[in-house]
Formats: C-alpha cells, structure tokens, sequence
C-alpha cells in the first residue's frame, strides 16, 4: 500500500521549483534577447537622466549657496 504525500509537500516543492533560477522556460522556451529598438531606448533614458542630473548640479553650484542661506536665516537650514 502506498502511502499518499501530504498536500503542504506538494505546494513545498512548487516554491522550491520557483526560488530556483531556470535558464529555460517551460516548453523550451528561452528567454528574448534585448533587442537594438530597446537598447537604444535604455541609452537614451541614461542620457536624459546624466543631463537632467548635470542641470541640477549645475544649477545648485549656481545658486546653492544663496538657497542656504536663506534657509539659515529662516532656520531652516536642519532640513538639508
């Protein structure tokens, strides 16, 4: 007589089967190589945000010690 597994084991060995890292999907499927369209979007993402970053730096060299300033004589300068 063969004794039946209980049904906790079951759903144990499925999360077990998720934390794993599969090379392969099911059915053979793998996974899509990034493609030139999507790549290019990822460099101009990067590029907008090194910009964006730039101007904000740029902008605080500019004028940040001003804005602190003001901050200190507000008392608010704790706040940086």
């Amino acid at each position: 007589m063969r004794r039946e597994a209980p049904q906790e084991a079951g759903k144990l060995r499925l999360f077990a089967s998720c934390l794993r890292a599969a090379k392969t999907y099911p059915n053979d499927m793998n996974q899509a190589p990034i493609t030139y369209p999507a790549l290019v979007k990822l460099v101009a993402a990067g590029l907008g945000l090194a910009i964006l970053g730039g101007l904000g730096l740029g902008m605080w060299m500019e004028r940040g010690a001003t804005m602190f300033h003001a901050l200190v004589e507000a008392g608010l300068s704790w706040c940086l």
